[in-house]
């Protein structure tokens, strides 16, 4: 059985101001509030005992958005644009667990009792601040180059408590055993990107790089501070072969960094018999990402062609891991060498003729991925296969009829 009561409200202020001296301003501000209580209980019949067990979750979340962009055109040639952004979450979680029989992990140090009561206070803020300044220099027609100053700041303060309810109505605190977290966590993003852009018959070629100067702080129980640089180059180059007829191939070296939580260095319930650790000593994750697309449309021959090959691979990334504590387990993150890799087809066809359209649709993917369960490391596949095909009439006097399968 199943209890839900939400509550949400939105607000929305947009703000421009156009000028005639080539100035823009605009400023869009966003306020989410809301409100979840929600409740489940499952009955079970066991060799004719009663088992119970009740799960409660009240959370209220809250989201602030503030943009603020401002575009001046100072001659033909110079554009100057200033963009900043502030965005806040709060998002607190109550959870309780009530059950009749012990099924919680053996990891948490709880009292034995006929009913097991365990609440949890789960809190996460988070200030994420964003600043830029970009410069448009066109040489001429055919020759540009964009200029970029980055700032990102992201702090996160992350709380998570575990309690038992005795039955004396006495709360124990499970500090034990490494339960319980207060962590504050920030990234300091500084960064310059230059782009250089030119046009050649057929032609488009745009190159260029962003260098990132990151320094992140995790103050819980232990003050860890690091920093350092990453080099990220990318790369676009298009063939207008006609002017139906487009190919464009795209390269990039991106990076990201995990949430401020998964920082954390103590155990805290995902559920009442899942428990998470995070892991301090995270770093950034580094990736290949590289696209080719290409388009083809002919209203004359009533035929459009799209093709799209994606292709990502970790030179490190994010792996889940398995971790036991004696006989007890436990999820964690750590960073591994060639975490996954994938690639991925998508692509149609539609040819008219006369009042019918005949559609072709595929979407092929091929994949692995690294997990590791203790000091186990396992390389995992996985490969799909999409067809699709339609059928539509396309009348404009009498009904339509559409069909497919996929």
């Amino acid at each position: 059985k199943s209890d839900a009561k939400n509550f949400i409200g939105i607000g929305n202020i947009d703000i421009k101001y156009n000028s005639s001296n080539d100035l823009n301003i605009s400023s869009k501000t966003q306020i989410k509030r809301s409100k979840l209580n929600h409740s489940n209980n499952i009955f079970s019949n066991t060799n004719e005992t009663l088992n119970t067990f009740r799960k409660e979750a009240k959370v209220k979340p809250v989201f602030i958005n503030q943009n603020i962009e401002i575009h001046k055109k100072f001659s033909s040639d110079h554009n100057v644009s200033l963009l900043g952004n502030f965005s806040y979450t709060k998002n607190n979680q109550n959870k309780s667990w009530e059950s009749n029989t012990n099924s919680f992990s053996t990891l948490l140090p709880i009292v034995n009792q006929s009913t097991i009561r365990l609440n949890q206070i789960n809190n996460l803020e988070k200030h994420n601040y964003n600043f830029l300044i970009k410069h448009f220099w066109l040489l001429n027609r055919t020759n540009h180059i964009y200029s970029t100053i980055g700032y990102k700041v992201r702090k996160s303060l992350f709380f998570t408590e575990e309690n038992q309810v005795l039955d004396n109505e006495t709360k124990s605190l499970l500090a034990e055993n490494e339960f319980g977290n207060n962590l504050k966590y920030k990234l300091n993003d500084l960064w310059i990107g230059v782009h250089y852009k030119f046009k050649k018959g057929i032609f488009t070629a745009k190159q260029g790089f962003q260098a990132h100067k990151y320094s992140w702080d995790v103050n819980q129980s232990s003050i860890l501070k690091k920093s350092k640089w990453v080099l990220l180059p990318e790369m676009l180059i298009g063939i207008e072969l006609n002017r139906s007829k487009k190919v464009e191939l795209r390269y990039a070296l991106k990076t990201s960094f995990s949430e401020g939580k998964n920082f954390s260095n103590r155990f805290y319930l995902q559920s009442y018999n899942s428990i998470f650790k995070g892991n301090e000593n995270l770093e950034n994750e580094l990736y290949h990402s590289s696209n080719i697309q290409y388009r083809s449309n002919s209203l004359y021959r009533g035929l459009s062609l799209f093709a799209n090959i994606n292709l990502t691979k970790k030179v490190y990334g994010y792996v889940s891991e398995v971790k036991f504590n004696e006989t007890n387990q436990f999820l964690t993150t750590v960073l591994l060498d060639n975490a996954s890799e994938s690639i991925s087809f998508t692509g149609f066809v539609r040819k008219r003729i006369n009042k019918i359209e005949l559609k072709l649709d595929g979407r092929v993917r091929k994949s692995n991925y690294l997990q590791k369960i203790d000091n186990l490391i396992i390389r995992n596949e996985s490969n799909s296969f999409s067809p699709g095909f339609g059928i539509e009439t396309l009348f404009k006097k009498y009904p339509n009829i559409e069909t497919g399968f996929n």
